[in-house]
């Protein structure tokens, strides 16, 4: 955290993973199990749902107004993730890859977001706080996770949340502000 200027604050976060499967351990089952166990993981494979560059960047000013309006702050938060992986059923098979007509169903494509907040503590110098706040505001289209059933004919996966706007009033009781 930096401050910039007066009422100028910057945030920065960063994290680097480099995930690696040191071992994998194999189920034995009874002679007359009909099924067949089998891992696609393999040892050396990155860990999957784990971005190797993950930033988030937030910038906050806070406006020079008198105390007894209380405080107001605008902010904009981007968020990186790098491509991960999300499963290990297509990495090996690129005859899944061609199926899904280029799609590699085992790799989430990269990630950036843009979150906005407006944030007004002490209203008016009363109890109240208010935000008002505006996520993914670029409305990006991404998966949190893909779930790997390719091999059996259909996919599944989870979306990302779409660009949602809202607001937030807090009251205090008998408290003073934070």
């Amino acid at each position: 955290s930096v401050h910039v200027l007066e009422g100028l604050r910057v945030d920065a976060g960063y994290a680097y993973l480099n995930t690696r499967v040191k071992e994998v351990a194999t189920a034995t089952l009874p002679s007359d199990n009909a099924y067949v166990v089998s891992a696609p993981i393999a040892v050396g494979d990155e860990l999957i749902l784990s971005p190797k560059h993950k930033l988030t960047l937030t910038g906050t000013y806070t406006l020079p107004l008198d105390e007894s309006l209380g405080r107001i702050s605008v902010s904009a938060t981007y968020l990186y993730s790098s491509k991960q992986l999300a499963n290990y059923q297509s990495l090996r098979n690129p005859a899944i890859i061609a199926a899904t007509g280029g799609f590699n169903t085992s790799v989430m494509a990269p990630r950036n977001l843009l979150n906005l907040n407006l944030n007004w503590d002490n209203v008016a110098g009363g109890p109240f706080d208010l935000s008002v706040f505006a996520t993914n505001v670029t409305n990006a289209k991404y998966y949190t996770n893909i779930n790997g059933l390719i091999g059996l004919g259909f996919e599944t996966a989870t979306v990302g949340e779409p660009r949602m706007v809202g607001a937030r009033l807090k009251f205090r009781f008998g408290g003073a502000a934070d």
